[in-house]
């Protein structure tokens, strides 16, 4: 292609003063400009597996629908349970984010399988790498419909990185299926056996003995797992829940104290540095209160359980409030 300083010599004469052709200038601007995108990989000017290239498929592949999103804004029950396809994997580099987005923009046409496919081949470059397995076995549940796929893809990946919260809320879900939950336990027990930090790998296992039931189990594996720092406050709620299953009473209130006093420090710093999420926090907070009521009424203990609904200062009138104040009176 002929530079900009070639044309400007072949256009000169020594008799005439040259013309700027409108035609030519927008011609050497939109050459300069596909240089530019092809050099940044900004516009996909080829493609390994179909005609990427349509403007409609360009916004397609851009849509919020398919990008990541972050996982920390999930309430305080559901937190490691929003939407899966939402869930991607938080360590994903700028190395393999044209595959995801390639990746995406297939599952957003309903090419599912080629999807796969994609990614499949796509790893054979990079088959430790995280990010592309997370969006392989997310796309085996929800799409190709094929939990065995997608529990041995997460239990690679826990393999490779024993702290990978993305990929063992998968599994923990994955594992609630009878059929996975024997060799679901027997596989984190083993992970734990040899992780150098087995605090997410504990908590996940105290999560899924107490989504089944095992209480007591439960509360010796979330009481491990108390030193993750950012969901300090989601571990102990769970610690609280699964101790009001084995009927300890006590443990499940000095949990939940401990979980609102969390919760209260955040929302006091948010509060003070003028920080965003103000209204979740007090929602978590809220909702931390109504569970330590509830396990006062479950325990027979009114009073404690009105003093907790009582101080719960412009929420008088919330229905759960006015209903749990009324369960109190009616049991005592």
């Amino acid at each position: 292609m002929k530079t900009r300083a070639s044309l400007k010599k072949n256009t000169k004469s020594p008799k005439v003063e040259p013309k700027r052709s409108p035609v030519l200038l927008l011609v050497l601007f939109l050459g300069v400009a596909m240089i530019y995108l092809r050099e940044n990989q900004i516009f996909p000017f080829s493609s390994d597996i179909t005609d990427m290239s349509s403007s409609s498929d360009e916004e397609t592949a851009k849509s919020p629908s398919s990008l990541a999103k972050d996982t920390a804004d999930k309430n305080q029950k559901n937190i490691f349970e929003a939407d899966t396809r939402a869930k991607r994997n938080d360590k994903t580099t700028k190395s393999n984010s044209d595959a995801l987005d390639r990746a995406r923009a297939l599952v957003d046409r309903g090419e599912a399988q080629a999807a796969a496919e994609y990614l499949e081949e796509a790893m054979k470059a990079r088959p430790d790498d995280a990010g592309l397995l997370m969006e392989l076995g997310i796309l085996s549940i929800l799409d190709l419909k094929n939990p065995e796929k997608a529990k041995a893809i997460f239990e690679k990946i826990i393999a490779l990185d024993a702290s990978h919260r993305s990929a063992l809320n998968e599994l923990v879900m994955l594992y609630g299926d009878t059929q996975f939950y024997s060799g679901g336990v027997e596989f984190l027990q083993s992970a734990i056996a040899t992780a150098e930090d087995p605090s997410e790998l504990e908590y996940a296992l105290g999560r899924l003995y107490s989504q089944n039931g095992h209480a007591a189990e439960a509360i010796e594996h979330l009481e491990k797992s108390k030193g993750l720092a950012d969901i300090q406050d989601q571990v102990l709620i769970d610690l609280a829940e699964a101790s009001a299953g084995a009927n300890n009473t006590e443990k499940a209130v000095d949990s939940y104290r401990k979980a609102i006093k969390v919760q209260t420090d955040e929302l006091e710093k948010a509060m003070k540095e003028n920080l965003g999420g103000i209204d979740f926090i007090e929602d978590r907070v809220f909702n931390t209160k109504l569970s330590l009521a509830r396990t006062f009424i479950a325990a027979h203990k009114q009073a404690e359980a009105l003093k907790v609904l009582n101080d719960l200062i412009g929420h008088e009138n919330d229905p759960t409030v006015i209903a749990l104040k009324q369960e109190a009176n009616v049991r005592f």
